[in-house]
């Protein structure tokens, strides 16, 4: 009966499934297979999950006591607690403390500890290591020059997946002292060709870029937490640092004006599909397990690319012991959080609807400097079909095993 539907009312009635799913169901025949993994019904799907939401908690982190990082998947149930809802994936033993996510863009997941760069779909399983950079030599009267950070994002005028990758440059001499640290080399990689490539590009001035808490894409663009050297108090201040996966043009968007202030701490992040920023207002104390108070104010950028827009949404007390690191936003009413509990960190949520101050706590736990987590949309996308001879290979084929659930 299935094999006599017309093609378009039986990608209708697949459409509606989770991947989960429609993975089970390539087995059926020829015919579903091939309808599955086609190119127009990855579309359709992907166009169908964009429009009812559906998402999931990506987690990273190392655990200590049995000496491996792992990602774990997790979703929302009737009980206000995270499910895993696949198995967990153990990573290769990278360095714990640079190895981080990048970004997630139509379920596909970029991570790194800047020297292997690698992009995955972990509903599909399938994963790819990005082939090395090109190499970069530092120009004349500096003596080194240093990966710094990675961008992750989708280009929709050419249907292809980038990855923008951020030079530091370290000089010879005091007479170069003014560019110390400074971001001026990027090369870009291309999906649909498997390769990168040198640019020379315009940047803001910038001197740092922090590790991606959130990272953030709106409007075609990725974000970073960045600063800069003010040219007349020579303090250091914080900016947003964009670049267009379309145009390729980078551009530095100003935090709103309370957000930049001394004892306050800054990120940028997505909320309801706006450029968002959190400013976290803490007291002068050493990271300690001591009781306080801090305050974290929600800005919307209400225009995109235009600083008088900013407007302050949320303003959220949040007592807890030890520090709170934002995470990641979700369903556009929680923030995802990393609560300090002695060396480890525990993943906890908080909010943004209510006064009630409620925290919920997930049994969540890893080392504290490595847990991160992402919300991200399984999807059927694939990473065989971008580009002529890539050589992906299943996740579930990395060292270690993968834990079921």
């Amino acid at each position: 009966m299935a094999n006599s539907l017309p093609e378009d009312a039986l990608a209708e009635i697949l459409v509606k499934l989770p991947v989960k799913t429609l993975l089970r169901f390539c087995c059926v025949s020829n015919t579903w297979f091939a309808l599955i993994n086609s190119p127009y019904f990855e579309d359709k799907h992907l166009k169908y999950l964009h429009s009812k939401n559906r998402k999931v908690v990506l987690v990273k982190r190392f655990i200590k006591n049995e000496f491996k990082t792992l990602l774990s998947f997790h979703s929302h149930d009737e009980h206000e607690s995270l499910r895993s809802v696949a198995p967990n994936i153990e990573l290769p033993s990278w360095n714990r403390y640079s190895f981080d996510i990048y970004g997630a863009c139509n379920g596909i997941v970029c991570f790194s500890d800047l020297s292997e760069i690698h992009l995955c779909n972990p509903a599909t399983r399938q994963f790819l290591t990005l082939p090395p950079s090109l190499r970069f030599d530092p120009p004349k009267g500096f003596k080194s020059v240093s990966p710094h950070a990675l961008g992750f994002g989708f280009d929709p005028s050419t249907q292809d997946y980038k990855v923008v990758k951020l030079y530091k440059l370290y000089p010879k001499s005091r007479s170069n002292y003014s560019y110390l640290g400074m971001v001026m080399g990027v090369q870009i990689y291309k999906l649909c060709t498997n390769s990168w490539r040198k640019v020379d590009l315009i940047l803001p001035q910038v001197v740092n870029i922090y590790p991606p808490c959130f990272p953030a894409t709106v409007n075609g663009c990725f974000h970073w937490d960045a600063s800069d050297i003010d040219p007349e108090s020579g303090s250091v201040m914080r900016n947003i640092l964009s670049f267009n996966m379309c145009t390729e043009v980078f551009r530095k968007i100003e935090y709103p004006s309370d957000a930049r202030q001394p004892h306050v701490r800054p990120d940028v992040f997505v909320l309801d599909g706006d450029l968002a920023a959190i400013s976290i207002k803490f007291p002068y104390l050493p990271f300690s397990s001591l009781l306080y108070e801090e305050t974290m104010d929600i800005w919307v950028m209400m225009e995109y690319g235009v600083k008088e827009s900013w407007i302050k949404k949320f303003s959220l007390q949040t007592p807890m012991a030890g520090l709170n690191l934002p995470l990641s936003s979700w369903n556009d009413d929680k923030l995802l959080l990393l609560q300090r509990v002695g060396e480890d960190g525990c993943l906890i949520s908080r909010s943004l609807r209510d006064n009630s101050q409620a925290i919920m706590k997930y049994d969540i736990f890893g080392t504290e400097l490595t847990l991160r987590a992402i919300v991200y949309q399984e999807t059927l996308v694939s990473l065989s079909a971008r580009g002529d001879g890539l050589s992906w290979r299943n996740m579930d084929d990395q060292p270690g095993e993968s834990e079921s659930y």
